[in-house]
């Protein structure tokens, strides 16, 4: 499995997530950001795929919580610490 280390300030873009677990391919990521922007939609972009037919709840659920985690190891996942300010 995996080891992938959340660094502070550095959250990776939901988009990079779905195209490296292959849910998305390049050209679907491209396409709906031109899209997200040429239309200029509120809409985030997982709302947008998933309105597009190209994404699931589940493989947003799972993109999602990857973006949030700090380590993936042994099938475990730790949450990120709170940082106080």
């Amino acid at each position: 499995m995996r080891l992938s280390l959340y660094t502070p300030g550095q959250r990776r873009q939901l988009g990079e997530i779905l195209v490296e677990q292959g849910v998305l391919t390049d050209e679907e990521l491209k396409s709906a950001l031109s899209e997200q922007r040429r239309t200029r939609s509120k809409l985030r972009l997982g709302t947008l795929l998933m309105e597009q037919g190209l994404l699931s709840q589940q493989q947003f659920m799972v993109a999602l919580s990857q973006q949030m985690t700090v380590v993936r190891r042994f099938g475990e996942l730790l949450e990120p610490i709170a940082q106080t300010a």
